[in-house]
């Protein structure tokens, strides 16, 4: 039995691994070219696609200066969104 991560789980880690250390370092959210080039992906849009699945999973959310891993607020939103309810004002950091 393999304990070893699907590849496409490895990856979203590395992107969710990247996006917050990128934010913490240039206060800014990466491009999508910049999250290809450290996951080591074979194109923008395949990173395209994973980043559209983890803000739809709500592992990450896009703000007006690039993407960011969510905090608490961001967070609950997406659950309580996940769960059916309807948020009309989420608050955006």
């Amino acid at each position: 039995m393999s304990t070893a991560l699907p590849l496409a789980i490895r990856a979203d880690v590395k992107i969710v691994s990247f996006v917050r250390a990128f934010r913490l370092t240039y206060d800014r959210g990466p491009s999508l070219r910049e999250i290809m080039i450290e996951v080591g992906a074979g194109s923008k849009t395949a990173v395209s696609r994973a980043v559209g699945r983890l803000i739809s999973a709500g592992r990450l959310v896009r703000h007006r200066d690039g993407l960011a891993v969510p905090g608490d607020v961001e967070a609950a939103v997406a659950l309580l969104q996940r769960s059916g309810w309807r948020v009309i004002a989420p608050i955006a950091a």
